[in-house]
């Protein structure tokens, strides 16, 4: 196969205009850990030798390269911050920062893919915000009239800040331009040290319950409820929901203390955007979680502490969402001599697009789309095609490419015998209101050898 797409002179586009599908590349998972209740999760982990230091709620987060920066010391700290990195691999670089400094809580930005965080000498009234990137450590970016001990970005690319000594006292402020005074966006006397942005909510907690932010002001949200006699609850983190099969919402990671067990029992719940919670993943009983943040893509990852003071081991697992029947844009085949039939999950009556391109050992880079994450295959690359578009991208919107009545597409395609042993991966999109960017699902990508 050619990089313009043909085999012999033949059109790849159109020989496979019916081809997608057959094995699905996932990453091992090491144990059933979390396990859910209602969303399929493949889980790694990444490293379990993580050095355990105090950690004062979330100071977690993961760029688009799925490199995660962990702030390892509680704010206040005399010897100020530490800010841990782990690539993907699991190679972590200790004092990514100078020694004195202190960072408050990281945050993802949307927009580009990149973690950004505020930080500020001892007994500074100012902080600066930077970019961390491996290589080149925290990269200045804007200086701000606060110290931000807690930041989260929106979709819009807003910065919501919060601190106590802001320029109307504590309380958290909106930058929709980092050149402008900062708005007042709500005012409390004792400000959280956690905040999360996800489909226009701005929600902030105090450990032990969630407040939604609204313009001069703020509402009560959701209050975690023990789950066993005697249980004491509290929120260690907040992060957007990235999965398909939650949707829109926040994924909230909670501790709960049972004295009566002297044990911890954990669990990752999703919030929908009016509060209910949907669905958890938990943890084994005696681990607490450390800390919680989505990627970019379709992940979470989760910082677990097991053990008691001073054997703490800290360990970095990532979750990623795997395909299930029913679930939307999960994709599954089976194969019966040269027929693959294939199948594709989601919202009734919903158009999709199926594109694909020929594999030879990975995929060229994939195409960053803010507010969601990285898109592995996409119409712009010369070696994408469409399998079937019911969007319309590329001509006339195909009949096929709408989600029928069963919400389930069944798609055979017989192979010709010139193409068996050929390998493609494949990928679906599919628009919808619910999906966790409330604009559209994408799938999972698979590796397909035809028959």
């Amino acid at each position: 196969m050619t990089r313009a797409g043909h085999v012999q002179g033949v059109s790849v586009r159109r020989i496979f205009s019916w081809i997608f599908i057959h094995a699905l590349v996932l990453r091992s998972g090491l144990q059933a850990q979390p396990q859910s209740a209602g969303v399929t999760l493949n889980v790694t982990n990444l490293v379990a030798s993580v050095p355990f230091t105090p950690v004062y709620g979330v100071r977690l987060a993961v760029d688009r390269d799925g490199i995660a920066f962990l702030v390892t010391e509680a704010l206040a700290m005399s010897g100020g911050s530490s800010v841990h990195m782990i690539l993907p691999d699991g190679t972590q670089f200790m004092n990514f920062v100078n020694a004195g400094t202190v960072f408050g809580q990281p945050a993802t930005h949307p927009g580009d893919g990149f973690v950004y965080a505020a930080y500020w000498q001892q007994g500074a009234t100012s902080s600066t915000l930077a970019r961390l990137v491996p290589g080149g450590g925290a990269l200045p970016f804007a200086t701000l009239p606060m110290r931000v001990e807690a930041l989260a970005i929106d979709r819009n690319g807003a910065f919501y800040v919060a601190g106590f000594n802001g320029p109307q006292g504590p309380g958290v402020y909106k930058y929709t331009n980092l050149a402008a005074p900062p708005v007042g966006y709500a005012h409390q006397a004792n400000v959280s040290s956690l905040v999360a942005c996800a489909n226009g909510m701005v929600l902030a907690s105090n450990g032990l319950s969630l407040s939604r932010f609204v313009a001069g002001g703020m509402v009560p949200f959701w209050t975690p409820q023990p789950t066993q006699p005697g249980g004491l609850s509290s929120i260690l983190g907040l992060t957007r929901a990235p999965w398909n099969q939650t949707g829109l919402g926040i994924a909230v990671a909670l501790n709960e203390w049972i004295p009566n067990w002297l044990m911890f029992f954990s669990q990752l719940v999703h919030l929908d955007p009016n509060g209910v919670a949907t669905t958890a993943a938990y943890l084994t009983p005696g681990e607490r979680f450390a800390g919680v943040a989505a990627d970019t893509d379709r992940g979470i990852w989760v910082l677990a502490d097991t053990g008691t003071s001073p054997n703490f081991v800290r360990t970095l697992w990532t979750a990623e969402e795997s395909s299930a029947v029913g679930a939307p844009a999960s994709l599954q085949s089976s194969t019966l001599g040269q027929v693959v039939t294939f199948t594709l999950d989601g919202p009734v009556g919903a158009p999709f697009l199926l594109g694909f391109m020929g594999w030879f050992g990975g995929l060229p880079p994939g195409f960053y789309a803010p507010g969601y994450g990285l898109v592995e295959l996409h119409p712009w690359d010369p070696m994408y095609a469409p399998a079937i578009d019911g969007l319309g991208l590329f001509g006339a919107p195909s009949p096929f490419g709408v989600l029928p009545s069963s919400g389930q597409a069944v798609l055979p395609a017989t192979i010709p015998a010139g193409l068996t042993g050929s390998m493609i991966a494949v990928q679906g999109v599919v628009p919808g209101a619910l999906a966790p960017n409330s604009l559209f699902y994408l799938s999972q990508v698979l590796l397909v050898t035809l028959p």
